[in-house]
């Protein structure tokens, strides 16, 4: 894997190194995944896949007689 060099001003490293340290990650790891989420091409298809997965659930809010009075919506299992 080939190494690059960045120029990041001091604040800046050292807020990336603390913030990668609180996440219990490498400054490496960190940027290697912002760099992917930012190149990465999307899924294709993804959008067609998740429309066709909602359409198998059947659930409607059309299906519901009326509105839920909030006492309704706020009621718990005893």
């Amino acid at each position: 894997m080939p190494n690059v060099t960045l120029a990041l001003d001091d604040a800046l490293l050292q807020a990336a190194r603390r913030y990668a340290q609180e996440h219990d990650t490498s400054l490496n790891e960190l940027i290697r995944q912002q760099l992917q989420q930012v190149v990465a091409p999307a899924q294709p298809g993804w959008f067609d896949d998740l429309c066709g997965h909602v359409a198998q659930c059947g659930g409607s809010s059309a299906a519901t007689a009326g509105q839920w009075t909030r006492d309704e919506l706020h009621e718990r299992g005893a």
